[in-house]
């Protein structure tokens, strides 16, 4: 008959808990082989994700870069017709309108601005062109040569 107590390999005390100890490295091991395959299930995940993530990262950045540009050439444009409209009868009008549009231009550089002055009536009309590379290359699939052209034409009545 086993004992009751004591300390000797037949008590009673020390089967129930060698019993637990083997149920409790059982779940350890259940345990440590879902994580394992929850760890490779999350490395797929991210294999497929970041490449999407980058994608869009790269269509804001490249949007917003279009985006304030293009802002800059109206605003050059604007600008550049205010001034024609005050100055309409200089000689050299295309070329004091031009040398208006690089200096409140505030982009990088003033130097890939087109700018054509029409007078035609009483109206004067500015129009600022140019020519802007993309930031990324994943932009540069959509258009052609890795530029997009903006444009911008301001029409305001001389006086």
């Amino acid at each position: 008959m086993p004992e009751l107590s004591g300390n000797g390999p037949n008590c009673i005390r020390n089967r129930v808990m060698t019993q637990r100890l083997k149920k409790v490295n059982a779940m350890k091991k259940i345990k440590i082989n879902k994580f394992r395959a929850k760890k490779g299930q999350s490395v797929v995940e991210a294999a497929l994700v970041i490449p999407l993530f980058i994608l869009i990262l790269c269509g804001i950045l490249d949007f917003g870069w279009i985006l304030s540009n293009q802002l800059k050439i109206d605003n050059c444009a604007r600008e550049g017709a205010r001034y024609a409209s005050i100055q309409s009868s200089a000689a050299n009008l295309t070329t004091l309108v031009a040398a208006r549009v690089d200096a409140v231009s505030g982009l990088d550089s003033a130097a890939d601005i087109d700018v054509t002055v029409t007078l035609s009536g009483s109206d004067v009309s500015v129009l600022v062109t140019r020519d802007l590379k993309v930031l990324t290359p994943l932009a540069g699939i959509f258009v052609k040569d890795q530029t997009v052209h903006l444009e911008s034409v301001t029409v305001m009545r001389i006086g």
